[in-house]
This record gives C-alpha cells, structure tokens and sequence, in this order.
C-alpha cells in the first residue's frame, strides 16, 4: 500500500509542475499582450529623449562647475584683476590701435593700463597704481617702456604674451612692429616729398611774379620808345620773343638800363 502511494505521489508531481509552467507562460502572454495593445511610438520617443537629455545634462552641469571653480581659483591668484568683464583683450588692441597715426600695435603697458581701468574710468585698485608709479619711475630713470615692463613683470611665457590675449605670440608683436616702422618711413618720405613739392610752388610762383613784373616793365618801355604801337602788338612781340630759340653766338651781355625819362 505504501509502495502504490508513493508512486501516485511521484506521478502528481510533474503534473504541479506543468501546471505551473502553464499559469508563468500564461501570465507572460497576458503582459505581452498588454504591453503591445499599450504601446505608443511618440510616448516612447519621448521617454527615450528625456533619458538621454537627462544623462547629457549631468556631465555638463558637472564640466560648467569645474571650469567655474578653477575661474574662481585664478581669478584669487591674479595680482593684478582687470575690469574687462566679459571684453576680448583683442577688442581693445584693435581699439587703441585705432587711435594711432599709423594704425600701430598698442605697446604691453598700454594694454595694462587700458585693461586694469573700468569702462567707467574709476580709480584702479592699490596695488595696481603701485605698479603704475614704478612703471612711470623706471621710465624716469631711463628704462626703455619693455625693459622696465620686464622688470615689474617678469618675462613673458614661451607660446603667450602679457594683455595681449592667448591668440598672440612674441612673433606677431615683431611682424606687427616691422610692419609699422615701414608705415613710419613711408609716412616720413611722403611727408618729406609733400614738403619738397611745396617748396617748389612757392618758387614757381615767387618765379611767375619775377616774370609778370618783368613783362610789365618790358611793356611800358616799348610803349614810351614805340608811343604808336598797339598793346595787343607789344604783347606779340613779347609771345615771340620768349618761344624764340637764343643765338648764343649773338647773345651778349649788356649792363645797360634804358632811361625810362628820357625815352
């Protein structure tokens, strides 16, 4: 009896276990079935983009707060602040390279100055007129204006140059100073030639005068020695004798001034 009992037990066994397979699979379907009669393509799209939006944001709300922090942290290590705010450096080079005669680059100090001022011209802090006093003093004492910017400075970085912006180096300011100075000697030679050819005027029109005083003169002689000639023939005669070719053969020189009183 035992033995018949344990085996319609063993057989009842795998029976439970179909049936349960049969209630997962069933319930599988009935989710399956539920999630495709429910699917929606714009409600998923839009799940997917709040997804990736959202893993976007992080890391860049992250980066935007390191780069933040390390400002912060230079900004404290500055001596000397400018008050540019959110001004290219290069805006105001190319500002006061405007105010030059001949389009120039602005030197470093000036630079200093134009980017330690407000743009409401408020006194700069202390330590940056201190630095300005010593600038000045060094120049006083004979200091070129890059030496004595060396001597407060230090000297420039490899690759950058001081108030300048990152995007100039070394070799532009040179390219940009001989460039400059040929401006300079261009400007001087145009500006000695204007001079050179307003001298000249000045002589051919002292020369004219001479020469209208002259045809003067020449006219009233001819009328006293020739009372019945016509002014229109003494000028004739004036027009021919000046496109005249001289004989230099015939041509002599003579010390003698008619006496007007007693033609």
């Amino acid at each position: 009896m035992q033995g018949a009992a344990r085996n319609d037990k063993e057989e009842t066994m795998p029976r439970l276990d179909v049936v349960e397979s049969q209630k997962e699979l069933s319930a599988t379907k009935g989710v399956k079935k539920l999630l495709e009669s429910s699917y929606n393509p714009v409600l998923f799209c839009a799940i997917l983009f709040s997804a990736i939006l959202f893993c976007a944001i992080i890391p860049a709300t992250i980066l935007v707060a390191s780069i933040s922090e390390k400002n912060k942290k230079h900004k404290e290590q500055q001596k000397f602040p400018h008050r540019m705010g959110p001004i290219n450096f290069g805006r105001v080079r190319v500002a006061l390279r405007a105010t030059k005669e001949i389009n120039e680059e602005p030197k470093r100090f000036e630079m200093f100055l134009a980017t330690r001022t407000s743009r409401k011209r408020k006194e700069v802090d202390q330590e940056t007129q201190d630095a300005i006093d010593e600038f000045q003093n060094r120049q006083a004492a004979g200091e070129t204006d890059e030496e004595a910017f060396e001597s407060l400075f230090g000297k420039e970085q490899p690759g950058r140059v001081r108030c300048y912006g990152r995007s100039i180096t070394r070799r532009d300011l040179k390219k940009h100073a001989e460039i400059s100075e040929l401006k300079q000697q261009h400007q001087e030679e145009v500006t000695s030639l204007k001079a050179e050819l307003g001298d000249m005027k000045a002589k051919q029109q002292h020369q004219e005068a001479d020469l209208h005083g002259l045809r003067n003169m020449i006219k009233l002689l001819v009328q006293r020695s020739e009372p019945g000639m016509r002014p229109e023939e003494i000028e004739a005669l004036l027009q021919d004798a000046q496109h005249s070719p001289i004989d230099a053969n015939s041509a002599h020189g003579s010390t003698h001034i008619p006496n007007i009183n007693m033609v």
